[in-house]
């Protein structure tokens, strides 16, 4: 069920019963729920409402006309008669991504490549982007704006840059994270328990993956929720069945244990262990 968020001249209040589970490696279908909600309306026009000029930037009026020619500010920012329109808080947060991505040396040809990844439009809005910021303000999940090496860019969650880390251990990357950035822009953001970015699911997952003996890990998913986390584990040769069989006992798991013998003797025992997820509510 979801909870009205308030905003009240830029501050806002946490929602007890906010329906993104915190931490979730996959945001999935959430994000169609944050668009067609009437209950997310007045956060929606918040982050969209023009109320920022070329001044609250921080940043050169001509830096950001260079910026423009080298087609890195968002597609719907254009000048006027007058010179620049008010930018929105979504596209004052891009803006001031572009900032750390040139601090870090970042080329502007690279992160022109990856305004493309981050800053996808949806008509003359950038939902995504809008809802990663809304997910960095009101959970305690911190998204990040990512640049790979080769200009890459996207948008990220905690979990899913440690599953990176694993898959892709030697790829380097760029992580801007969107909480400090909605500070930048001014938007009151609270403050959260470092020890909540991951919850159990994310949990339970990086746990199997960094687990020692553990030689395959699968996940299923069902609309992009972790339904099942099944582990695959062999121990050594001369396993001692018993104590492995109390053991999976007492941890009331599900799965299956299969015994591999040679001239009578075992030799070794494939664990296959599942941990099952109910729905998010």
């Amino acid at each position: 069920m979801y909870s009205l968020l308030v905003t009240k001249k830029n501050e806002v209040k946490r929602s007890n019963n906010f329906v993104i589970p915190s931490g979730a490696p996959l945001y999935g279908t959430y994000i169609t729920d944050y668009i067609s909600s009437g209950h997310f309306t007045e956060i929606r026009v918040m982050f969209n409402k023009e109320q920022f000029s070329v001044a609250s930037t921080d940043i050169a009026y001509r830096l950001i006309n260079y910026w423009d020619e080298n087609g890195l500010l968002p597609d719907s920012v254009r000048k006027n008669a007058r010179g620049w329109r008010k930018f929105s808080v979504v596209e004052m947060a891009w803006i001031r991504i572009i900032k750390h991505f040139r601090d870090f040396g970042v080329p502007l040809e690279k992160i022109a490549r990856a305004k493309k990844g981050i800053m996808r439009r949806d008509g003359n809005l950038y939902r995504k982007f809008e809802f990663y910021l809304f997910v960095a303000l009101f959970t305690n999940a911190d998204p990040y704006a990512v640049i790979l090496a080769d200009g890459t860019g996207d948008l990220t969650s905690p979990a899913e840059i440690e599953l990176f880390r694993i898959v892709q251990e030697h790829s380097d990357m760029l992580a801007i994270p969107l909480r400090p950035i909605l500070k930048e822009v001014g938007i009151a953001v609270p403050d959260v328990a470092p020890s909540s970015f991951i919850d159990e699911k994310g949990r339970v997952l990086r746990d199997s993956l960094y687990q020692q003996g553990n030689k395959e890990v699968r996940v299923k998913l069902h609309n992009n929720e972790i339904r099942e986390i099944e582990t695959t584990k062999v121990e050594p040769q001369n396993p001692h069945l018993h104590e492995i069989t109390q053991q999976i006992k007492a941890s009331r798991a599900f799965g299956e244990v299969t015994t591999r013998f040679e001239g009578g003797v075992p030799q070794s025992i494939e664990i296959k262990e599942r941990r099952q997820f109910k729905k998010d509510h």
